[in-house]
Order: structure tokens, then sequence, then C-alpha cells
């Protein structure tokens, strides 16, 4: 017999797979080499380099990943064992 609200939760909660997603693996995989080759290629067209899209993109990648931090989301009842670890990044 488990908790009532523990099996509501499961039921609508589903983690988040940010590795999986084309985007996570298009910057993880490109970006350095972009940042890199940008003032030769692009900046003539598209303007000097934005410090604040490293740092975007760097938040975007940890986004998700419980190496950046997470925490244990426990059901409030006593005789309920349902907990979920949860990504604060």
């Amino acid at each position: 017999m488990g908790c009532p609200a523990a099996s509501r939760a499961a039921a609508t909660y589903r983690p988040r797979r940010p590795r999986a997603s084309p985007l996570h693996r298009l910057l993880d995989g490109y970006f350095r080499q972009f940042e890199q080759v940008y003032d030769e290629r692009y900046q003539n067209r598209y303007g000097f380099w934005r410090p604040v899209i490293a740092g975007t993109v760097e938040k975007f990648l940890a986004c998700g990943d419980l190496r950046e931090g997470f925490a244990r989301v426990r059901c409030p009842r006593f005789t309920c064992s349902g907990a979920r670890w949860v990504s604060s990044a």
C-alpha cells in the first residue's frame, strides 16, 4: 500500500533526458570549435563575440545534469517510501 500522493506524482513526473536532445548533442559536440573560429569566420558578418553566449551555453549543458547538483525529494507521509532525485541545475 503506497502513498496516493506519490502515486499521482509518479504518474505525472517524467525526468528530463537533456543529453538525448539534438540541441544538447550539437552544442556539446561543436560549440568549442565554433567559439574558436568565430572571430575569423563570422565576426565581419555578425559582429563581435559576446561573452554571454558561452555562459548561456554552459548553463544549458549543465541543466538537468545530476553532477551539477540535485535534491532528494521524499513523500512527506511517514508510511510512504517514495523518493526522487531532482536536478537543481
